[in-house]
């Protein structure tokens, strides 16, 4: 399920604005014009997170914070705050009322977009994180990905000794396998066409991590039908945005 993002401000203009770029990044969106919508639609929508501009008509951002921290039910509900002008006051405020990010209006979109990011979904009661194998042989670059990937919701199996790959995959059932081409014992290829021929593996999907930045090596290299390839050294944050659109595709 994709992440619910509430998206008050009084000018319709800003809430489009929001709205569109946010869609586009794969989220859902609920809007609300006022402060008193904005409480109406947290009861109704469970938002994931708010977007709440400070300045309205009939109850202003900081009053309609300060009762969402104060609910038991949303106190810990990530907040927004959209303000006008960066004043003291407002940063004060801020911190008093405990908001989680503030942004000071013109603001670009992306940078509301890279903090939302960096927030994985509320897990729904009953329904378990996807579950990735992660095996490399250089024990910094698994503890690299097993940290990023944990911090955004994934359940991540971590292994440096590619002989256990296999038995580990057949015992854990991951939802995608993450394996280095070169590393002792095994290499990736050879794991994966071994993936590829156990009984309940055959559909997991497989992405290799490889040194080997030339096309004409990915393109040789796909011809074993290997699902996807990532070159090293790999950004953490971008395997993670690759788990991310798959999954919600």
């Amino acid at each position: 399920m994709p992440m619910k993002v509430l998206v008050c401000d009084d000018e319709r203009h800003v809430v489009r604005l929001i709205q569109v770029n946010l869609e586009r990044q794969g989220y859902a969106v609920v809007t609300a014009f006022g402060g008193r919508e904005c409480l109406d639609k947290i009861s109704s929508e469970r938002p994931d997170i708010v977007v709440l501009d400070v300045l309205m008509p009939d109850m202003n951002g900081f009053e309609v914070l300060r009762l969402i921290r104060q609910n038991a039910e949303t106190e810990n509900l990530p907040v927004v705050m959209l303000r006008a002008k960066a004043q003291d006051k407002g940063v004060f405020e801020r911190y008093e009322y405990g908001a989680d990010l503030y942004l000071t209006k013109p603001f670009n979109p992306t940078e509301l977009i890279s903090f939302l990011l960096g927030r994985p979904p509320k897990p729904k009661p009953g329904v378990k994180p996807k579950k990735i194998l992660v095996c490399d042989d250089e024990r910094q670059t698994v503890n690299s990905i097993q940290s990023e990937l944990e911090q955004s919701g994934y359940e991540v199996v971590a292994l440096s000794d590619a002989r256990l790959v296999l038995e580990t995959a057949r015992r854990e059932r991951p939802d995608f396998v993450v394996l280095d081409v070169m590393m002792p014992y095994a290499d990736g290829y050879a794991l994966r066409n071994d993936i590829r021929s156990t009984v309940g593996l055959a559909n997991m999907p497989v992405v290799l991590l490889t040194a080997q930045a030339q096309e004409t090596y990915v393109y040789q290299a796909g011809e074993n039908e290997v699902d996807f390839f990532l070159v090293k050294p790999v950004d953490p944050v971008e395997l993670r945005l690759f788990l991310k659109l798959y999954f919600n595709h």
